[in-house]
């Protein structure tokens, strides 16, 4: 499976959660893969965007070949930002040093994705989390889940063809016999030397 089929199931999972915005009404939460757009949005560069926000970074960690085959198993770290921005309420019952959602939408994001198996996954469990305080007006949270993840794209046994044109179909052959794809039925493998 593609790594972005992980990223895409990811998102939609925050996608689906419903979150206060600053106008006192609930949107669904605003998620997207991260790019630095909160330390750019703080430089004076980059897009505005609609927060709260869900940022995810997938981070890989060192593959493990299984089989022989060309099947890789290893590790993500899916880290999660969460942004929420808040200026002071006129009444002056509640200020940015008081602010309370961040952790409130933290929790609907744990809630959301334990347990959860993106394609090509084993459930998601969660790891770690910190805050980040590299930002003004800006609250960000940081939370880290990990699940473990098979990729079989340098798989002999994928036959997944991509229709996207970046792939074309290949098939190896020897002693001009196709031996993958998967040689046809009426050859003998032994035959062959597999």
């Amino acid at each position: 499976m593609p790594l972005a089929t992980v990223y895409t199931d990811v998102l939609s999972y925050l996608s689906a959660i419903n979150v206060a915005d600053n106008e006192g009404g609930t949107s669904a939460l605003n998620a997207m893969v991260y790019n630095n757009q909160p330390e750019r949005r703080e430089q004076g560069q980059g897009y505005d965007y609609q927060t709260p926000a869900a940022m995810v970074e997938i981070l890989p960690e060192p593959a493990n070949l299984i089989g022989a085959n060309g099947t890789q198993a290893y590790d993500l770290t899916i880290r999660v930002r969460v942004e929420h921005n808040y200026l002071n309420n006129p009444d002056g019952l509640s200020d940015i040093d008081r602010n309370m959602a961040v952790f409130a939408i933290r929790d609907k994001v744990i809630r959301k994705l334990m347990n959860k198996q993106p394609t090509g996954c084993g459930p998601i469990a969660y790891v770690t989390e910190q805050p980040d305080y590299n930002h003004t007006n800006t609250y960000l949270h940081l939370i880290d889940f990990k699940c473990h993840y098979i990729e079989t794209l340098s798989s002999l046994e994928d036959d997944e063809e991509y229709s996207d044109g970046e792939y074309e179909s290949i098939v190896v052959t020897r002693d001009d016999v196709q031996i993958w794809p998967h040689p046809p039925d009426e050859i003998d493998p032994g035959e062959l030397g597999v």
